[in-house]
Formats: structure tokens, sequence, C-alpha cells
């Protein structure tokens, strides 16, 4: 009586496992939501703009600071959708403490994407300042930047073009240092559009 009662308990068991195992297979490997291919863009062509600050910094604690930026972003957001480019924030804060971080990101409202963590030794940091800039005076902070990327797109069999997320294409179009800077990009936006170049853009 008792191998049969040890029996129906190890069955039991294994019931149990076996259906865990596949309900958590199927939630990971959903193509709704793990591994699908496609983004949520209807537009090859995105703009970018990206805020690099610091917690520890001085200059990036001004309190007019997030300000300029929602304005910069309030203007790239209303350009790019007429011009049937996407767009999207990024924040980078250089810190060894993301806590602190966050809380310094947190004053410039949501952004679609942050990076904090490994001082300048940041990755985002190192490509958008490091590899994408032309003079020492650019590695200042905090400071503002406007990019343009261009997503691979590939067919789906269909008439229907599919975006990928590899990104093929990335220039920094705007770069501005500094408060001054900053503010100087917010009240003088007619700069940003001569700087973006959208037909070029868009012939591609």
């Amino acid at each position: 009586m008792k191998i049969f009662e040890d029996q129906i308990t190890f069955y039991a068991l294994v019931i149990v496992v076996f259906i865990a195992a596949s309900l958590i297979s199927f939630h990971v490997f959903d193509k709704d939501n793990y591994n699908n291919p496609a983004i949520d863009k209807h537009f090859k062509n995105e703009v970018v703009l990206i805020y690099i600050g610091c917690s520890t910094c001085g200059a990036a604690q001004h309190p007019d600071l997030p300000g300029f930026f929602q304005e910069i972003k309030r203007y790239l957001q209303e350009v790019s959708r007429t011009n049937e480019h996407e767009f999207m924030t990024v924040g980078v804060s250089s810190e060894h403490d993301i806590s602190r971080g966050l809380v310094h990101l947190e004053k410039f409202s949501a952004f679609d994407e942050i990076s904090i963590g490994n001082g300048l030794g940041n990755r985002t940091l190192q490509f958008y300042i490091w590899e994408n800039s032309r003079n020492i005076t650019s590695s200042g902070l905090p400071q503002v930047l406007v990019s343009k990327r261009t997503y691979q797109t590939y067919s789906d069999g269909s008439q229907e073009t599919v975006i990928h997320p590899q990104i093929i294409m990335e220039e920094v179009a705007i770069r501005k240092v500094g408060v001054e800077g900053i503010m100087d990009l917010a009240e003088n936006k007619n700069q940003i559009l001569s700087k973006l170049d959208f037909d070029s853009h868009l012939a591609n």
C-alpha cells in the first residue's frame, strides 16, 4: 500500500512539473512577448533626443534644465510626426550609484530609454560622447543631442514591410553642451529643421 501511495505521489509531482514547465515555456516563448523581430514602429527613420547628465554635476542641477528639455522634446515630437519619423527620448546619467541616477533623470519626466551606471565607462555615454564627438569640448556635461536613426527593414512575404529592431545607421545631427547651449536650442528651435534635413533622410 505504501509503495502504491508513493507511486501516486511521484506521478502527481511529474504532472505538476510538466504543466508548470509548459506554462512557463508558453509565456516565455510566445511570439508576442519574446524574441519578436518586429518592434512597435511605423516608420524606419527616427529622431532621437538624448540627455546626458550626472547627479553630481553642478550645472546639471540647474532648475530650468528640465523645462528646456521639455520644450525641445515637444517641438521634436511635432516635427518628427509631420515628417513621418518616429521619435524617442534617451536619458543617460553618468553614475556609479544607480539610485542617484534614477532620481536625477526623473526630474526630466519619462524617457523611453535610460542608461545609468559604470560612471564615464557607461556604454551609451561612450557611444554618444567619445565615439561621436569631434573635440574635447564635446565631453562636457550636461548635454543634449539630437540624432537621426534608420532601422533595418524586411519583407514578411506579403505586401507589408516590417521594421526590424536593428539600427543600421545613426548620426548625431545636433549637440548642445552646457546649460547655455541647451537653452539656446530650446529658445531658437528653428535651427533644428536645417540640422535634421528631413528631405534627404526621407529619400533614403
